[in-house]
């Protein structure tokens, strides 16, 4: 499996309709083509292929451990199934994209100088995608003109393993040195 992951601790990303829209901006079925020559098929579960794939309207067992907790699940898991959106021509496209921008502005947002920034504050809307190798950065790529026409700023960065753990071990050495100047300190 392949996927995106938001940063759900970045304030940007907590809002589920900005994730949603997000997936509405993504051409799934063009990128296959263009990209893998149509070998993926999209998923719309983590479990996709087992018994534990989320599939229909909650049933039985499930939906009895999920009445316990109606109040913190979204009131649509109880009456709409889950589908991706599908793109595939232009008109499914410019819909996609209209729905991702409707739940944008849902959200607190609105297109400003043909940047998407936050009503409230005015602060511009960007993200940054992290790659773990020049495969995968070609998706993101693909990604990109969809969240331009949404006026979001993207940009892409490739992090390889050596990378990674040189910035965590240069992380963790400033961390420690700034605890231990605290504990000096007191």
């Amino acid at each position: 499996m392949q996927a995106f992951a938001f940063n759900t601790r970045r304030e940007k990303f907590e809002d589920p309709r900005v994730r949603l829209a997000f997936n509405y901006a993504f051409n799934f079925e063009e990128m296959n083509k263009q990209i893998f020559f149509d070998q993926y098929t999209r998923i719309a579960s983590y479990f996709a292929g087992t018994e534990l794939a989320a599939t229909g309207l909650p049933n039985g067992r499930e939906f009895e451990l999920l009445e316990a907790v109606r109040d913190k699940v979204p009131a649509e898991v109880f009456t709409e199934s889950y589908a991706n959106p599908v793109n595939g021509n232009p008109e499914a496209v410019r819909n996609n994209l209209r729905e991702a921008m409707r739940l944008l502005k849902q959200a607190g947002y609105e297109v400003h100088d043909q940047q998407l920034v936050k009503t409230k504050t005015g602060e511009p809307y960007a993200v940054e995608f992290l790659s773990e190798g020049a495969g995968f950065e070609r998706v993101f790529l693909f990604y990109k003109p969809s969240l331009d026409r949404l006026g979001i700023a993207s940009t892409v960065r490739t992090v390889d393993e050596v990378q990674y753990q040189n910035r965590l071990r240069r992380g963790l050495r400033h961390h420690h040195g700034r605890l231990a100047g605290i504990a000096h300190t007191r």
